[in-house]
């Protein structure tokens, strides 16, 4: 399931998957990001993308979960942008 959250973030929620899997599978999305090309804009124009990934089991969770995976998204933006982290829980 796909969902925008806020101006410019959007959550990725992969069912019954480990924490490693959805490491790497953000950093497919980042490192697919990185080479696109944004019609009309001067090719000096770079396209980043930055991601907190945070594990959850049940709905309970979630919130939790989210609120990790953003200040996780907000330390790989202080980071440097063009990042994945995992959240501390």
């Amino acid at each position: 399931m796909v969902a925008r959250i806020g101006g410019e973030e959007f959550a990725v929620c992969l069912a019954n998957t480990p924490l490693e899997v959805a490491l790497l599978f953000a950093q497919a999305l980042r490192a697919a990001t990185v080479g696109m090309v944004v019609a009309g804009m001067p090719t000096t124009f770079r396209v980043t993308a930055s991601f907190g990934v945070a594990p959850f089991s049940s709905l309970a969770d979630f919130e939790e979960a989210i609120q990790a995976a953003d200040v996780a998204l907000y330390a790989a933006k202080r980071g440097g942008r063009n990042r994945v982290n995992a959240a501390l829980m």
